[in-house]
């Protein structure tokens, strides 16, 4: 029998992480279910990293999500119903991050930049 190690579970984790974001960036229409598998595989990736410690990794996994949502969100070629999905759950990475920024010292500058761009996008987008 198999052991799984924590960082094991972490790697298997990112793969899969790996292949929904492939999905996500190469899907013409998006479904909720696979959107929302991406999402809280990503989260939970995010919330373990930052529970052992390691805030920049948590970040990067934050900002990771935050990167792929917001490009597929504005993508023009995708339907409109992924894109509405991407930027509904664009929000929920937006809070994590906004909270992160809070809580860190010096984290003023990044909390201004990603605000301004959440600002753009509502702007563009209603």
């Amino acid at each position: 029998m198999r052991t799984v190690t924590a960082s094991t579970f972490s790697a298997s984790k990112a793969d899969q992480f790996s292949a929904l974001e492939s999905t996500v960036t190469t899907s013409s229409e998006l479904s909720g279910e696979l959107l929302d598998q991406y999402m809280d595989t990503g989260l939970d990736l995010a919330i373990n990293a930052g529970a052992s410690g390691m805030t920049r990794l948590q970040e990067s996994w934050l900002r990771r999500l935050y990167t792929t949502l917001r490009d597929t969100g504005l993508d023009p070629r995708r339907h409109e119903t992924s894109r509405a999905l991407c930027f509904d759950a664009l929000y929920q990475v937006f809070f994590a991050l906004r909270h992160m920024y809070r809580s860190r010292p010096g984290g003023e500058c990044s909390l201004r930049k990603l605000s301004r761009e959440m600002q753009f996008i509502s702007h563009h987008l209603v």
